[in-house]
């Protein structure tokens, strides 16, 4: 018998350890009908060795399937009497795992997402015909961990994206009126548009598919060039004059999660972009610390027997 040994390290995409015990690897050869499953126990971020008993010299399709985390795929070349080795796996957290979020209380926020939640006006929010929306602490606690995620998302991003004028695309948003699960609409002026115009990282993209809220129309938008997460800002106005301007800022995909991670694409659905999915994108691609991290569903006890 010939042995090959394989050598798998696996990380979130902070580059931390899975909140996993256990992970089931499964090697399949492009060559043959050789197929390879074990279920091997995490120790932190510590690699794991995984030996294959006479599995030729092939490639394989390796397969990786966690439980709170997306499946994915890769090639490896393995050779026997030899070891295998790639640099660190990175896993992007499976959306339908999230049982919640851990996110700053309102008094540990920045100051200026404070402010911007002190200032909101969310009529979707307000109790009732003639009852003031909730601003502030209100409003902050109220929100669902989708709304939540999808807002220290956008502030994250706006704040990390600078203009020609050396401010930032979040400090030039007034009050927020709207905030869905991959957008929000904020009152804004002239300034930002300017700004945006100028800046050779922004460029146009197509406005034709995004809510209209009235009295405003939408009359262009801008994207910036991002590989993937792109933050793109669509405005809308009223009249041609005045400098009463309404932004939606949303926080593209582009190419998706299945395309920067090793992703498993016919696992990944369509449908509204889904902000957990956008917090890794941020922190893998673009190096942005997110404000929130996940919290999964407890561990059950299994066990199984085979029956007769």
């Amino acid at each position: 018998m010939a042995n090959a040994n394989v050598k798998l390290q696996f990380e979130d995409v902070l580059g931390g350890p899975l909140d996993e015990s256990d992970i089931l690897i499964e090697f399949f050869s492009l060559d043959n009908s050789q197929h390879f499953r074990v279920v091997a126990p995490l120790n932190g971020a510590a690699p794991i060795n995984v030996s294959l008993t006479d599995p030729g010299n092939d490639i394989y399709r390796v397969m990786i399937t966690p439980v709170n985390y997306r499946v994915i795929q890769f090639f490896l070349r393995i050779a026997e009497e030899q070891t295998t080795t790639r640099p660190p796996i990175v896993l992007p957290v499976d959306p339908a795992k999230v049982a919640d979020i851990d996110a700053p209380r309102f008094d540990d926020l920045p100051s200026p997402l404070k402010d911007f939640l002190s200032n909101a006006s969310l009529a979707d929010f307000a109790a009732g015909p003639g009852v003031p929306p909730p601003q502030g602490s209100a409003l902050y606690n109220t929100l669902s961990p989708l709304l939540k995620a999808a807002l220290l998302n956008l502030f994250t991003k706006s704040s990390a994206t600078t203009l020609v004028d050396d401010t930032t695309v979040f400090s030039k948003l007034g009050v927020m009126i709207k905030l869905k699960q991959d957008r929000l609409f904020a009152k804004t002026g002239a300034a930002l548009l300017e700004e945006t115009m100028q800046d050779t990282f922004f460029h146009h993209a197509d406005d034709t598919l995004h809510e209209t809220i009235p009295p405003y129309q939408i009359f262009t938008s801008f994207k910036t060039r991002d590989s993937q997460g792109n933050l793109e800002l669509t405005f809308s106005r009223t009249g041609n004059t005045g400098d009463d301007y309404l932004v939606d800022m949303d926080i593209d995909e582009a190419q998706g999660i299945g395309h920067i991670f090793e992703v498993l694409k016919n696992l990944v659905t369509s449908g509204l972009t889904n902000p957990y999915d956008v917090r890794e994108i941020l922190a893998a691609d673009q190096g942005l610390t997110p404000l929130y991290t996940f919290r999964f569903a407890a561990r059950g006890v299994a066990k199984a027997s085979a029956t007769t």
